[in-house]
């Protein structure tokens, strides 16, 4: 079962230091190991703490978990073609997560056979445009006033019972969402693990 725990770090100005202690122990029978709990993620946040360099797909939960994003209007996780994570959204689907003035990164697709603009916004910039099945890189601008973004997709949908034969999902599909990264203004933290002076968040 997931949990939450959150926990004041008053005084955590030059740093803290967490100590977890966990009583009770489980050992699987072809497993040696000892194991306690999984840690999803931790990360610092509050008044005093902006939001560092993200990056999370709606492929990977526990990034979703670890980056405390919340999805509206998208189906289930999925892999698709060249292993590639992602989920698919509906005609209208939201990701809200924490963030400051920056820049979002979209990689999204559709299938060929899909026709129409599809619509990607933040609370700067919105973006009308004819996506097809290759990989697309969008680049959007967020102000994160309330220290949260929202970004938003509106798409044409197809039903894949009606374009593939003997296919039996009758779900209405929009587009791929596979990865969103989040790059703060002014943050030098990169995914080569280059620490944020302005906040911290980590996933193990």
């Amino acid at each position: 079962r997931d949990r939450s725990l959150e926990l004041p770090t008053p005084g955590c100005s030059d740093g803290c230091e967490v100590d977890v202690s966990i009583d009770g122990q489980h050992q699987a029978e072809d497993d040696t190991r000892s194991l306690s709990v999984r840690l999803e993620g931790a990360w610092v946040d509050g008044p005093d703490y902006a939001p560092a360099y993200g990056r999370w797909s709606p492929g990977h939960p526990r990034a979703i978990r670890a980056h405390d994003v919340a999805l509206e209007g998208f189906e289930a996780p999925e892999v698709f073609a060249g292993d590639r994570r992602g989920a698919w959204t509906r005609a209208q689907a939201v990701a809200s997560f924490p963030a400051r003035p920056g820049t979002l990164r979209i990689r999204v697709a559709r299938p060929r056979h899909t026709s129409g603009d599809v619509t990607v916004s933040t609370d700067a910039e919105v973006r009308t445009l004819d996506l097809g099945p290759k990989i697309t890189t969008l680049t959007l601008r967020t102000e994160a006033p309330d220290g949260k973004t929202r970004l938003g997709f509106r798409s044409p949908t197809f039903v894949p019972a009606d374009v593939r034969p003997g296919s039996g999902d009758g779900r209405d599909l929009g587009l791929i969402l596979y990865e969103v990264e989040f790059l703060p203004e002014g943050d030098p933290c990169r995914p080569d693990d280059v620490s944020s002076p302005a906040g911290t968040h980590a996933q193990p």
